[in-house]
C-alpha cells in the first residue's frame, strides 16, 4: 500500500526513521502497530471520573432495590447495548 504524506510530515517521518535506525516504512509500520495496541487496549475499559467509580463501589456494598424502573433499564441494556470483549 503506497501511503503519500504532505510534506512538512514526511520530513518529520523520515528524520524520525533515522534517528530510530529504521526504514521510514518500518519505522511506520512500528509507530502505526503501537497505535492500534494502544487504541484496542484503550477499548477494554471504562473510562470515568474518580466520583463516578466511588459512586459505583457504594452501589455495589449497598445495591438499590429492584423496582419496575430498574427492570425496564435491564430490558434497554439488553436490547441497546453492544458489549465488546
Amino acid at each position: 500500500m503506497k501511503m503519500h504524506f504532505p510534506e512538512k510530515i514526511y520530513q518529520r517521518i523520515a528524520e524520525a526513521s533515522a534517528i530510530s535506525g529504521l526504514s521510514i516504512e518500518e519505522f511506520i509500520s512500528d509507530v502505526v502497530e503501537r497505535e492500534a495496541n494502544r487504541v484496542l487496549e484503550d477499548g477494554k475499559f471504562w473510562n470515568m471520573s474518580a466520583e463516578a467509580a466511588v459512586n459505583i463501589q457504594h452501589l455495589m456494598i449497598e445495591p438499590p432495590l429492584i423496582n419496575a424502573a430498574a427492570k425496564k433499564a435491564d430490558r434497554d441494556l439488553l436490547t441497546h447495548v453492544r458489549i465488546r470483549s
